[in-house]
Parts: structure tokens; sequence; C-alpha cells
């Protein structure tokens, strides 16, 4: 078993992130299912974690999940391997939303996640184009391929990003100097994106 998936990784935040590439807000939450620790442990031992309803979350991190599935969706040489990342990057860039809009949010199900989108997209403009774009991801997984063209959909919902954080609408408000040298900073840096943006 991975050092990550001991109950001593959950209890510790610092520690966790050491040792995993994982997101740890998403990690505990995910363990925290009384079905996913039986699974992980053998028992149930959410009495022994932290009460993922304390967790303040790193809204830089949780995002940067997401950003990271866009970046290697855009430097894959087969479609298929970009397609199954660019889901991903729309399941991981969903939950961001679920929780930096609705602080109480604590759920990884994919299915809960689309649920928790369209109940927050009522009178919310944005919030509607990403349930667009949550329910072609589903329907890719379900079915194994996108029902519109794949590269103009990841080019637009990467361009709903990008006006998402000029507009302030995300955490953070960048301009389009601001947002390339965020972008160079996290992880090892979002070359591709970078190219991304640079190009618009």
């Amino acid at each position: 078993m991975d050092w990550f998936n001991t109950i001593k990784a959950y209890q510790d935040k610092t520690l966790f992130s050491k040792e995993s590439v994982s997101n740890y807000e998403w990690s505990l939450i995910d363990i925290y299912n009384s079905e996913n620790s039986k699974l992980l442990q053998g028992k149930d031992i959410r009495d022994r974690l932290p009460n993922p309803k304390d967790l303040i979350f790193d809204y830089d991190d949780v995002l940067a999940r997401g950003l990271y599935h866009i970046d290697k969706s855009l430097g894959e040489k087969e479609t298929t391997d970009a397609m199954k990342a660019f889901s991903k990057a729309i399941f991981k860039t969903g939950f961001y939303f679920c929780i930096f809009l609705d602080r109480d949010y604590r759920n990884t199900s994919i299915l809960e996640i689309g649920n928790k989108l369209k109940q927050l997209s009522k009178n919310n403009d944005f919030l509607e184009k990403v349930v667009g774009f949550y329910e072609k991801a589903l329907i890719y997984r379900i079915t194994g391929s996108f029902i519109t063209e794949f590269n103009k959909l990841r080019d637009n919902f990467i361009i709903l990003l990008f006006l998402l954080f000029e507009e302030g609408t995300l955490h953070r408000r960048m301009n389009s100097q601001e947002l390339t040298k965020y972008l160079a900073d996290i992880f090892n840096g979002f070359s591709n994106i970078i190219q991304r943006l640079n190009s618009k």
C-alpha cells in the first residue's frame, strides 16, 4: 500500500503533500466515504480521519489539478489519450467550481459534482456553459467519444477559463501576463496551456 494511503498520511496534510501528487482535500473527502474507506483500508476508518467539514481548501492547488490534465491533453499525440485527459480536466475543474461557489460542498462523485453544478448554474451564465462541457465529458466517459468536435470543444473550454481568470470570476483575477506567470509557476509549469494562451 502506498504511504499516502495510510491513516497517518491523511492526518497530516503537510506529510501527505510531500509523498503524493494527489490533492489532499480531494483525497480526504474521497476516503471519508464509507465505501471507499472500507475498500482501501478493509474497514470503516472515518473516526480516525480529520472531518472533511473542517477543511480549508487551497483553491490554487485544487484548480491546478484540472489545469494539469488540460496541459496533458494538449501535449498528447494520440487523440484517445488527449480525450481521456481532457475529460479528467473537466471533472477536476467541476469539483473546483463546486467547492469555490459552495463552501460546504464535500463530494468527489462525478455524478454528484454534475448535479451540484446544475444546481449552482441557475441564473449563472458562465456555470451554464461549464455544465454543458461537463455533460459532454460524462457522455464521453460512458460512450468513449465526444458528441462535438473534440479540438474545438477543448479550445472553447480553455478560452472560457482564460476569460474567467481575466474577469475575476475565479478565486484569482489575472490578466494575460499574470496568468502566464501563474501557469509557469504551478508544478513544473504548464507550457502547453501557456502556448495556447499566448496564441489567442
